[in-house]
């Protein structure tokens, strides 16, 4: 229509970057533009809508939502006060709207902005009637239900809060263990840090685990800014069997300009998928108090842009509060003849090193433990470069060389 007269439009200057438009009255516009050669040939056109709302006529959001104990009408289904909660939306003149419900624990307002909205069958029922439900809930557990509402003109969050009845999870914390990040380091080719974060136990169940705001402040490679602290985020693992350690999908509460972080074991990922054989190789292991995911990428970490092999180095580590993991071994030097004392009594010369293996005790080149069972081992004579049998009599080990 502007191509062909009808529609009287104002030319612009092909050098203005931002042109001012003034709208008169609240409503609905929609914008074009166009451009034409030097013969008024059409060359191009593109369109966008947008919504003016005059300070003299306000359009405020017309919506209630609420929280309640279900009522006696459930009942029949099963549902309760300790097991479910009953959830109502209504309105008037909404173009959209967005429901979620979370446990409070993990509950922050940017969530309700990755729900989808509501059908168009069920925001027609929020504008003339009520749109309720039942929402499946744990015992004892608080939670919040947040509702994003727009009249086309103005939009509003609102958030409604209760807890079931009963005790609920008991989580008791065990004081700090210390951990390993190769998660998001790997991802960003950083070194790995260790570092000190609560861990709590779930009360009754051996096993069952959760780091605190392990990504939060604490983490070393964090800024202000870099983490939602508007709430806790608990990183649960469950090693209640030690041999097949997994974690499920959950978020981090990391947000490094990539949309929040959310992390999931790689046995648990290909699980979910019904990929059993596949997961197989990858889980995570709890053994003397020590929690480690050794398999190089047995860990998948998310953002907005999709999935990450992580834990790339394999060196994903919890030692829990408590256990003592055996220590590196360190080098000690001890001349031909002599007899050594294992632990730090070794005679130390000049004259070559050996490693004495704390789990076997054997002598196995290099360098010798800090700690091991103390046991006496001779030297008869030891060419580090040349060496293949050890004899083991009564505690006494001799390194044979070889010419």
């Amino acid at each position: 229509q502007i191509a062909e007269g009808e529609i009287e439009a104002e030319e612009l200057d092909m050098n203005t970057k931002i042109a001012g438009i003034q709208c008169d009255q609240t409503g609905e516009y929609f914008l074009v533009a166009a451009a034409f050669a030097a013969d008024s040939t059409l060359q191009g056109s593109t369109t966008t809508t947008f919504t003016y709302v005059d300070s003299e006529d306000p359009r405020p959001v017309d919506v209630t939502i609420g929280l309640e104990t279900p009522s006696a009408r459930w009942e029949k289904d099963g549902y309760d006060s300790k097991n479910a909660l009953e959830f109502f939306v209504y309105g008037s003149d909404l173009k959209d709207v967005k429901v979620a419900i979370y446990k409070s624990s993990e509950y922050s307002p940017q969530l309700i902005d990755e729900e989808e909205s509501v059908s168009d069958d069920v925001l027609a029922i929020i504008n003339e009637d009520i749109y309720s439900g039942i929402y499946e809930a744990e015992e004892g557990t608080e939670y919040t239900m947040i509702v994003y509402a727009s009249n086309g003109f103005e939009s509003i969050y609102k958030t409604a809060t209760l807890s079931t009845a009963g005790e609920g999870l008991v989580w008791n914390s065990l004081g700090n263990a210390e951990y390993t990040d190769d998660l998001v380091s790997s991802l960003f080719d950083a070194d790995n840090v260790t570092y000190d974060v609560e861990i709590q136990e779930l009360d009754g169940e051996e096993g069952i685990y959760r780091l605190v705001n392990a990504y939060g402040e604490i983490y070393p490679y964090n800024s202000p800014g870099d983490y939602d602290d508007s709430r806790d985020y608990f990183f649960e693992i469950d090693a209640s069997n030690p041999d097949a350690v997994v974690f499920g999908q959950q978020s981090l509460g990391l947000d490094w300009g990539y949309g929040t972080m959310e992390a999931i074991s790689a046995a648990q990922y290909y699980i979910n998928k019904g990929q059993p054989e596949t997961a197989a190789g990858l889980y995570g292991k709890l053994q003397d108090g020590v929690i480690t995911f050794s398999v190089p990428k047995s860990v998948i970490v998310f953002d907005n842009d999709g999935g990450y092999q992580a834990n790339v180095n394999g060196g994903f580590k919890i030692v829990l509060p408590g256990a003592e993991p055996a220590e590196p071994a360190v080098a000690a030097v001890v001349a031909a003849g002599s007899e050594i004392v294992t632990g730090d009594k070794a005679t130390r010369s000049e004259t070559s090193y050996v490693r004495i293996a704390p789990a076997t005790q054997t002598i196995i080149g290099e360098s010798l433990p800090r700690e091991s069972k103390e046991a006496s081992f001779t030297v008869v004579s030891f060419d580090p470069q040349n060496f293949k049998a050890i004899d083991n009599k009564d505690s006494k080990f001799s390194i044979m060389s070889i010419d």
